[in-house]
């Protein structure tokens, strides 16, 4: 669990673990209820272009799996993207702005337990936070690229806000930055 507040030394500490661990990680955050885990809500897994997001469907997968849940595979688009996609459909151009999306649930074994879903809003984590709310999810998935120090931005921009202020868990995957300690 997390107070997931900037300068919070808890917010440090999730942090660290997650990047130490180098694997899936689930953090409650302050708004979190532990209890939509055992509702019968489905899972959702962000992606938005970026490796890291990409590499984290898997875990997304064995989540929905292991809660025998619908998995939902979320875009978030700015509006300015979406402006320019509808120009380029003005000018005959085959464009799709589901088409990156799609792909995904195309790659997963069983394509029958997901569904894409694209979102259009200027802030992802409003975006991310509102959809889990309206779908009353159990949890929601994203990847992160688990920046620390002064790089840390890169880390609390997307995943860690939604963790702030998600009502439902976030499972954060975040690649290893530090070799795992060995044991004896």
């Amino acid at each position: 669990a997390t107070a997931a507040a900037e300068g919070d030394r808890s917010f440090s500490f999730a942090q660290s673990f997650a990047q130490r661990w180098g694997g899936p990680v689930i953090m409650v955050g302050p708004n979190a209820d532990l209890d939509t885990f055992a509702e019968d809500g489905d899972v959702a897994v962000a992606v938005d272009g970026s490796a890291m997001a990409e590499r984290v469907l898997p875990a997304a997968v064995g989540l929905a799996q292991a809660l025998n849940r619908p998995l939902h595979v979320v875009h978030v688009l700015r509006p300015e993207f979406t402006e320019h996609i509808a120009r380029l459909k003005e000018q005959g151009e085959p464009v799709s702005e589901s088409a990156y999306v799609r792909h995904f649930v195309g790659q997963i074994a069983d394509p029958s337990m997901a569904e894409w879903v694209v979102l259009h809003d200027e802030n992802p984590v409003e975006a991310l936070v509102g959809f889990a709310a309206s779908r009353a999810l159990s949890a929601v998935v994203m990847g992160t690229h688990g920046a620390s120090g002064i790089v840390r931005p890169t880390f609390g921009s997307t995943a860690m806000q939604v963790v702030a202020q998600a009502d439902r868990p976030v499972l954060v995957q975040v690649p290893m930055a530090v070799p795992p300690l060995e044991l004896k």
